[in-house]
């Protein structure tokens, strides 16, 4: 990443801060390109060849994956147009490229006016969402004229700046490049000067003037300077003291990729990352073409050329630098000094020491790139009083001293700063460090040993505690275990002092020993880094009734600090609707214990559900890796296309944090494809079908229950009275038969017969409307004393009237009863010649006697017709007067 190093902190000039390489390691940009139409479109010529979009590109290929960037088109917001979010620009790059693309509504240079207002809106609102503590804001605001309507479009700086974040924590910079030779808004120029940026001026027809314009806007917010190289010039200093060294190479000619190629007289210095190169052409305009390349400084100058380009390249050089400004004070004279203190006895020398830091804890060169000068000095404070003394450089190196002898009794306030000359015309910019107080007098605690060293470190660890004791002429008092300057120490690392933590109060007794512990939670960040970490930790005393205040104990220590990280940098999922699919986020690293992390999954549109679900109870803990299981849910109508949201996830905050470390945001991208209407609507259609169809066949069994008629066994039993033949030829009932008839019925009539008898007579038919069933029995009685000899049979017919009214032959002789509704029935029949059976009607008899029939006519020559029996009627055998025999069975009563 293009490491700030100074950036604001210094360029600001703070006072009361320290650039330290843990607080700038990270930086957002912004970069807001004038598209009016004087810029090239609407015959405007300011910019025919769109060296602004090529400018731009170049830059962007000049950044990392990690660097956080976004483009603002100046008429875009008016235009409803929303920018991308400053992001990483692993995440949206290919975006960023699409709004250079030459046909984009960017390069057409087709607004109406300059509208600076509008789009400073919109850039604040990127600001404020994207801003994170200790991470810099840059803007970079490219115009060639003044904003216009002057009156609606003018920007007030002191409106844009109130409240801003990062300009209230002295982290923001504005920087306004302009076209030579044109004016700009006052109220802009006021921007940079209020925010310790600056105004370029640039050439518009030289690429590469005005990509130094983009450079060094970015290297005057680092408190240095870009170098430019040429086939004539192309030896560049060593840059001792920088992390890598960026070059971008640029042609103003068609022909082959550029190709960047560096070279030492000793051994070659190490490339980092991989070159990128890019070509330009609007139109038909001229053609441009850029390549970028890092490499590692040695410790030799190097000598830069460009493949492809003959004798019509330049190069732009940018140093990366991670600086951090320390001090220490020394026992004794500065040739013979001795270990670190905190305070000294009155009559003693002391040497105090500033140096210069990159992030590896090395002390770098003095002169940094060759050409600035660095001047130290140490601001004493006494009794609210003030002097500056200046600071001795010490060899080549960025390391300072003073010697201070003799001490007499006092309580200083020593803050070091160190001045950088950057030359041309450039004011000098000053690294200041917070004041550390130092004791001199009899009333000293001194930490033994005075400083302490917990070696490396990664996410998880916690090493063995560190014996410390505390001498000096001071009573036992109560203090408090503190690390005052927390930027530069990252919130996963926490301090206890024999178990108790920070902030919590403890006492403090001459010579007993105590023991300090480090701790680092299980996650640190979501970058890759090794820091060594140079800072204090700080016993905040409670003075006692009898001892004067002693003020703070300061114990420096180192540690360094690995945190690798493996985050992935987008996921995609692929589905149907009405499909389920998990997907695992997987987190890798150096934590040496396993990792806890809450997780956000982002909103999503009604018919798609994303959730983290929970591991498994059971699971074993894996060290070094974090999964989280996502699942993604489709509806059955989810909506088709590619829906996006970020999965944030964030350590549980009770797990040893001391400040909550930067969220992981990992994009989740989601491809829905439609289902048919069938699969979208076919559920819903099913239920319905499916609740119509219950109700229908609710309705139906209800329609055969309604439509169904019973017999009842015992009412029936009843109505059958079988007779005898009286004294005169006259009928009467046999008495005590009733239990023979009820077992005669009964036997034919049991529930389960019933019910067969019931389904064989197909319900699907009498539950239609109209249709009815009525339970039917075929009576086969015959005259006989002895009741079992007759019989009684279930019909399986659903309306055996009916049927015998439309075809009475299949009746032909036999008697019937029907249910005809609630508790009655109707008993039947078709005779044959007038019989029914071997019995005939009782008021029928004559007519049986005397018929043709019964003096040999064929039963085809016979009226066959239904006849429905009326009660009380009598079935009996047709016999003549004079054969009836008294107590003869003579038939059947139907009652």
């Amino acid at each position: 990443m293009l490491c700030i190093a100074v950036l604001i902190l210094a360029g600001r000039g703070w006072a009361q801060g320290t650039a330290s390489s843990h607080a700038t390691i990270a930086a957002q940009f912004v970069l807001v390109i004038d598209d009016s139409g004087s810029m090239g479109g609407r015959g405007g010529n300011t910019d025919p060849d769109r060296l602004a979009i090529f400018a731009t590109r170049a830059f962007l290929g000049l950044l990392d994956d990690r660097d956080e960037a976004t483009i603002v088109r100046l008429n875009g917001p008016y235009e409803g147009e929303a920018p991308p979010p400053i992001a990483p620009l692993e995440v949206h790059r290919e975006r960023l490229h699409g709004m250079l693309d030459d046909t984009g509504a960017l390069a057409a240079y087709d607004g109406d006016y300059t509208r600076c207002a509008s789009a400073l809106e919109t850039v604040r609102e990127l600001l404020d969402a994207a801003y994170r503590p200790n991470v810099a804001q840059v803007v970079v605001f490219l115009t060639d004229g003044r904003c216009t309507p002057q009156e609606a479009e003018r920007p007030s700086a002191d409106s844009f700046l109130n409240g801003l974040k990062a300009f209230d924590r002295e982290t923001f910079q504005f920087y306004l490049l302009r076209f030579e030779g044109l004016e700009v808004t006052p109220s802009l120029i006021e921007l940079a000067r209020k925010t310790g940026g600056q105004m370029i001026e640039v050439p518009a027809e030289d690429p590469l003037a005005l990509l130094r314009g983009f450079a060094d806007a970015l290297a005057r917010s680092q408190g240095y300077t870009t170098s430019v190289l040429t086939p004539s010039t192309y030896r560049l200093p060593t840059h001792r003291g920088a992390e890598r060294v960026r070059l971008l190479a640029v042609a103003s000619d068609a022909g082959p990729d550029l190709a960047l190629r560096v070279a030492a007289p000793g051994s070659p210095p190490r490339m980092v990352g991989e070159p990128v190169v890019g070509r330009h052409r609007f139109r038909q305009g001229k053609t441009y073409r850029f390549a970028t390349l890092d490499y590692r400084p040695s410790k030799e100058p190097v000598e830069v050329t460009v493949d492809g380009a003959g004798a019509a390249w330049r190069v732009l050089a940018v140093p990366e630098y991670h600086l951090e400004l320390g001090l220490q004070v020394r026992r004794g004279l500065c040739a013979q000094a001795g270990s670190v203190i905190q305070s000294a006895s009155v009559g003693e020398s002391i040497c105090i020491e500033a140096m210069l830091r990159n992030r590896q804890g090395e002390v770098v060169s003095g002169d940094l790139n060759g050409d600035n000068e660095i001047r130290a000095k140490v601001e004493i404070t006494e009794d609210g009083r003030s002097r500056s003394r200046p600071m001795n450089q010490v060899g080549e190196e960025a390391r300072f001293i003073l010697e201070m002898p003799h001490l007499s009794a006092a309580s200083w306030d020593l803050a070091p700063a160190v001045t950088i000359d950057l030359g041309e015309g450039l004011e000098p910019i000053e690294l200041a460090l917070s004041a550390r107080g130092f004791q001199i007098g009899a009333y000293t605690i001194e930490p033994q040993p005075a400083q302490l060293a917990f070696g490396e470190l990664r996410p998880g660890d916690a090493p063995p505690a560190q014996a410390v004791t505390f001498s000096g002429a001071f009573q036992k008092t109560r203090a408090r275990l503190e690390v005052p300057d927390r930027s530069r120490v990252p919130g996963c690392i926490t301090f206890t002092i024999s178990g108790v933590a920070e902030g919590e109060p403890f006492n403090l007794t001459p010579e007993q020993p105590y023991t300090v512990a480090a701790r680092v939670a299980p996650f640190c960040d979501v970058r890759t880094f090794q820091e060594t970490i140079d800072s204090v930790l700080r016993l905040a005393l409670d003075a006692g009734v009898e001892a004067p205040q002693v003020g703070a104990v300061e114990i420096p220590f180192r540690v360094r600090l690995i945190n690798e990280v493996e985050i992935p940098r987008e996921l995609e999922v692929e589905l149907e609707a009405n499909q389920r699919k998990d997907v695992d986020l997987v987190v890798q690293g150096s934590f040496t214990r396993p990792l806890e992390l809450e997780a956000d999954t982002g909103s999503w549109p009604d018919g798609l559900e994303v959730e983290a679900v929970r591991p498994d109870a059971k699971a074993v803990p894996v060290i070094g890796r974090h999964t989280t299981t996502l699942r993604v849910t489709a509806g059955r109508c989810c909506d088709a296309g590619t829906h996006q949201s970020e999965i944030v996830l964030r350590p549980v905050q009770n797990d040893g944090y001391a400040e909550p470390p930067p969220p992981i945001v990992v994009p989740l991208t989601v491809h829905v494809t439609r289902a048919t209407k069938w699969a979208c609507h076919g559920a819903w259609v099913i239920t319905v079908l499916l609740v119509l169809l219950l109700i229908l066949l609710v309705a139906y069994l209800f329609s055969m229950i309604r439509n169904s008629r019973f017999l009842s066994s015992k009412e029936l039993a009843a109505s059958l009275v079988p007779l005898a033949w009286g004294m005169y030829g006259d009928t009467r009932a046999v008495e005590r038969v009733e239990p023979q008839v009820r077992n005669l019925v009964r036997r034919r009539m049991k529930p389960a017969q019933r019910f067969l008898n019931w389904l064989r007579a197909n319900p699907l038919l009498f539950g239609l409307p109209g249709r009815r069933y009525r339970e039917t029995l075929e009576l086969s009685l015959q005259p006989d004393r002895n009741v079992d000899r007759s019989s009684v049979t279930l019909q399986p017919r659903a309306d055996l009237y009916r049927e015998l009214e439309n075809d009475p032959q299949i009746g032909l002789g036999k008697l019937f009863v029907s249910a005809s509704g609630a508790g009655t029935y109707t008993f039947y029949t078709v005779p044959r010649n007038g019989r029914i059976g071997r019995l005939v009607r009782e008021r029928s008899l004559q007519e049986v006697l005397f018929s043709e029939s019964y003096y040999g006519q064929t039963d085809s020559q016979a009226r066959t017709r239904l006849v429905e029996l009326r009660r009380r009627e009598k079935l009996i055998v047709p016999l003549p007067d004079e054969e009836r025999e008294e107590g003869g069975a003579a038939g059947w009563e139907l009652r």
